[in-house]
């Protein structure tokens, strides 16, 4: 029925056990882990990203992703799902959380897809707690992103963007359709150490500097904005 996709970086893997408990045990769970080919890069050769080291333990699957150069979580996105066995993809980082009262809802979702061929995937919306950020009422403060992380399994469907990756444009050029939907992700990302959201800020802007064709979209220089002036909040 579902195959969830979880990218993590080496230095974030201790976050994986957490979400893994928070899933439905009735899903399939791949685990990917990035690993950057550093000493390839020293000796100035760069090879095609590629996974290796897969192996499977019931309904857990886990792979290595090797790369050089700069990380592009599109293609990374791309290579894990490559290794989903359901009909539908749901991609997760290891930040992330799905709440465990949802997963009814996200089963209905699936068979609603299912009963209805025209629709590619679903909108989700994400919620980002900021740590020590209040709102106007003296809330801790949060920013909301709409996305499609929970999508058919289509070899057509192809995630675009170094950074802020997205598939919503693969899934309406092969003519189906991008249904809204109430199914929540929480991410806490913004929760962690200032050194650490320092680091991620600062690897986000190179990744992102690293993709001329997302730089030309607005979309991209919006984002880069926003990663400068989290970075100039930080540093403060």
């Amino acid at each position: 029925m579902l195959s969830v996709c979880i990218l993590t970086h080496e230095g974030d893997f201790h976050f994986v056990e957490g979400l893994h408990q928070t899933l439905p045990e009735w899903c399939e769970v791949i685990t990917v882990i990035t690993k950057k080919q550093d000493l390839l890069e020293d000796r100035g050769l760069v090879t095609a990203p590629r996974l290796y080291n897969i192996k499977q333990e019931g309904r857990f699957k886990m792979a290595t992703y090797l790369y050089s150069g700069v990380f592009n979580f599109a293609e990374a996105r791309n290579k894990a799902m490559s290794l989903a066995s359901n009909d539908w993809i749901l991609h997760l980082d290891p930040d992330e959380r799905i709440m465990p009262w949802q997963h009814d809802y996200l089963e209905q979702l699936i068979k609603h897809g299912n009963n209805n061929q025209t629709i590619g995937g679903f909108i989700n919306r994400s919620y980002s707690l900021i740590a020590g950020d209040k709102d106007e009422n003296g809330f801790m403060a949060y920013e909301v992103l709409q996305q499609v992380r929970l999508h058919r399994k289509d070899e057509r469907y192809k995630f675009q963007n170094a950074i802020h990756e997205s598939v919503e444009e693969s899934i309406t050029t092969s003519e189906r359709f991008i249904h809204d939907s109430q199914l929540f992700i929480h991410h806490l990302g913004y929760e962690i150490p200032k050194e650490k959201l320092q680091a991620k800020v600062e690897r986000n802007i190179d990744t992102l500097l690293s993709d001329p064709q997302q730089l030309r979209q607005e979309r991209g220089r919006k984002i880069l904005n926003e990663l400068y002036f989290l970075k100039n909040k930080l540093e403060k």
